[in-house]
């Protein structure tokens, strides 16, 4: 009898050490399956849509690095200009005519409008140093050139706009100028995820 009973206790302590290791394992188990955070697709479907994902804010130099890096593409034999912000924006070219090279310049005031998009509204224009009508200037090299989709001129306001809104850019980005303060060289852009 006695030995029915030590038999007994290992049986039983050899089936509870089976089921703590079995309960163990399954809550091992369970635990490196569940999932601690709620997935990322859930929370990025969760976002809305067109929402702000970045704030840049440059100075006039390397917003004039930038800008004219984007321009070199635009250069030809026949015309080549750039573009700078000091004390105001000022379009800089030289354009062939009758044999001769022509400086022209264009000085801007530069603003961000509603849309995010950039308004360069045409303060004056020179042939070297003699000023031009701007609005005849501005007729002239609207139906002259051809502009990239994103540059729209309207010679009547004598304003040049920058439509960063059509300005293609990877993975549904864009880029919307919140402020363009060129006295206090500060320029404001958000980067946008869009639809």
């Amino acid at each position: 009898m006695v030995e029915k009973i030590k038999q007994s206790i290992w049986k039983y302590a050899t089936l509870f050490l089976l089921a703590l290791m079995l309960g163990v394992s399954l809550i091992v188990f369970l635990r490196i399956t569940t999932t601690r955070e709620v997935s990322l697709e859930n929370k990025v479907a969760q976002a809305e849509k067109n929402f702000d994902i970045a704030t840049v804010q440059t100075d006039k130099a390397k917003l004039n690095t930038l800008i004219n890096h984007i321009l070199k593409e635009f250069q030809s034999k026949n015309s080549s200009y750039s573009f700078y912000i000091d004390k105001e924006a000022v379009f800089e070219g030289e354009y062939n005519f009758l044999g001769s090279k022509v400086p022209i310049y264009i000085y801007f005031t530069p603003s961000a409008n509603k849309d995010g998009n950039i308004n360069l509204k045409v303060k004056t224009i020179s042939a070297g140093t003699l000023s031009i009508p701007t609005a005849t200037v501005m007729s002239f090299i609207q139906g002259a050139n051809e502009f990239p989709e994103y540059v729209e001129l309207n010679a009547k306001k004598e304003i040049v706009t920058i439509r960063l809104d059509k300005v293609e850019l990877p993975n549904n980005l864009a880029v919307k100028a919140k402020l363009i303060d060129v006295v206090n060289d500060k320029f404001v852009f958000d980067c946008v995820m869009g639809e």
